[in-house]
Parts: C-alpha cells; sequence; structure tokens
C-alpha cells in the first residue's frame, strides 16, 4: 500500500501533466493570443538536451560564459595552445631562409630574358610592376633576398623559351627545346623548405608564376 507521501507524489505529478496537457492546442497559432501561444517540451526534447550543454558549459569553461570577460579572451580561450602556438623547433624551418647560392644567367643575359618576359607573358598576366621589379633586379635584391631570388629565377625560365641563346639549353639534351630555362626554374623549386614560415609578397607571387 502507498504511504500518504507517495500519493501525494502521484496527485502532484498527475496536476503538473494536467496542466501541461491543457496547454496544448491543434488550432492555428496564428488564431490564438500570444498568452495561449505555449509549446510543451519533454525531458528527452532538444530544447532540454541545449539547457543541459550549456549549464555544463558555463560548468568547465567559465570564462566562455561570463558576462565580465572579453570577447577576445573568449575567442582566444576556445583555442588549444598545442595546435595554435608555434614551438620554437618549427620556427626553426623558416629561419632556413638566408645564405644560400644559386646559379644566376649571366650579366649579358638575363636582361634578355627578363625583357622576353614581360614582352610575352607579364602583357597578359600583370603580376608584376616592371619599374619596380627592375629596380630591385638592378640593386641586386635577388642575391639577398631569396624570396626575389626564386622569382627572378622563374622569370628567367620562363623568358628562356623565347631565346636563342645557346646558353638557355640544359646540357646533355641535345639542344631540345623543351629544356630551355629548366636549370633555373629546378633551382627555384627547390628553394621553399618551409611551410610553417610566415608567407611574403614575393613567395605569393612565386607560386602564381611558376
Amino acid at each position: 500500500m502507498p504511504t500518504v507521501s507517495q500519493t501525494n507524489d502521484i496527485d502532484d505529478q498527475y496536476l503538473t501533466l494536467l496542466d501541461d496537457m491543457n496547454a496544448l492546442r491543434l488550432e492555428n497559432p496564428d488564431s490564438r493570443p500570444i498568452a495561449a501561444n505555449v509549446r510543451y517540451f519533454g525531458t528527452s526534447s532538444t530544447a532540454v538536451l541545449l539547457v543541459k550543454a550549456m549549464e555544463v558549459k558555463t560548468m568547465y569553461y567559465p570564462v566562455l560564459t561570463s558576462s565580465q570577460t572579453s570577447r577576445e579572451d573568449r575567442y582566444y580561450a576556445r583555442n588549444r595552445p598545442e595546435m595554435w602556438m608555434q614551438a620554437s623547433w618549427e620556427r626553426s624551418v623558416g629561419e632556413i631562409r638566408h645564405g644560400r647560392s644559386f646559379l644566376f644567367p649571366a650579366q649579358d643575359l638575363l636582361p634578355g630574358l627578363v625583357d622576353n618576359y614581360f614582352a610575352q607573358v607579364n602583357i597578359f598576366l600583370p603580376l608584376f610592376h616592371r619599374p619596380t621589379f627592375e629596380s630591385a633586379l638592378f640593386d641586386g635584391l635577388h642575391l639577398r633576398d631569396e624570396g626575389f631570388a626564386s622569382i627572378v629565377l622563374v622569370v628567367c625560365a620562363i623568358g628562356a623559351r623565347w631565346s636563342e641563346d645557346p646558353r638557355v639549353y640544359t646540357q646533355g639534351d641535345g639542344l631540345s627545346s623543351h629544356s630551355r630555362g629548366w636549370f633555373w626554374y629546378n633551382q627555384a623549386q627547390d628553394q621553399r623548405l618551409g611551410y610553417l614560415s610566415l608567407p611574403s609578397l614575393y613567395d605569393l607571387q612565386f607560386h602564381t608564376v611558376r
């Protein structure tokens, strides 16, 4: 036999369920007054699951839910440090950028190859500003900056396609037209070592022109 306390609990549950059932309506919600526009959400509904999820988030990640936390702090609080912070051994990959030596075309050949590129390619794909490019080349930037050096090598390799100078051919291939400029192009491909290093304008231009 149920006790008086158990009977009262059952009665309370019944009355609560009865109130919830009375809130249900079958008519069009647009035809009802605002006060009667009530929906019932059971314990297995998505709304209850969302409430529980928000409670757990507040419990374990208070910095994300506190009104005193700035928007920037909430953003960085979501990031895992091991995924977003660059380790010292990763930074060393991008440091191997200076000190390499390249073999460029001879001084009497290089201007002609650059001119071929701007006359035949850059006129259709205006990737470089010619005065700026030639000024940097005249200043010897390709001898100091490996990013610009890789661009010069690729520009010379492409410009070699319209050159009949025997020095543009790769030795050992019988002066094959397909080998023109390959020696310089191949050097540029080996230049980029680290994908973790910060890209520069020269890097973006290099990946476009090659």
